[in-house]
């Protein structure tokens, strides 16, 4: 669930507004992003996310992606990279509190 509610189903509410304190601020919400190899030249980063964004900032593509239940959300490679890495320790705590592990 996201921190807002889905456009298909506004009348469900989100996770976090269940009133569960264990709840609060709960996001899980599946996300895509475009990679580019380490040592790729700025420019062409620069060049790769402008595109995509103008791509994903179209009205076709706004109204494709939102059809199929998800929300467009172009970013800058900074912010993208922000984001894995506050994801990255966000899992890291849920998997240690379910001790799962790696056989």
């Amino acid at each position: 669930t996201s921190a807002t509610r889905s456009s298909q189903l506004p009348q469900v509410p989100t996770i976090a507004e269940s009133g569960l304190p264990e709840f609060k601020g709960f996001e899980a919400v599946g996300w895509l992003g475009l990679m580019a190899p380490k040592g790729t030249p700025r420019p062409v980063v620069d060049r790769l996310n402008r595109e995509v964004v103008d791509i994903l900032n179209g009205p076709d593509m706004q109204k494709f992606i939102r059809d199929r239940g998800s929300e467009p959300a172009p970013t800058t490679p900074e912010a993208m990279d922000q984001f894995i890495a506050s994801e990255i320790v966000e899992w890291g705590k849920a998997v240690k509190q379910s001790g799962a592990s790696v056989d």
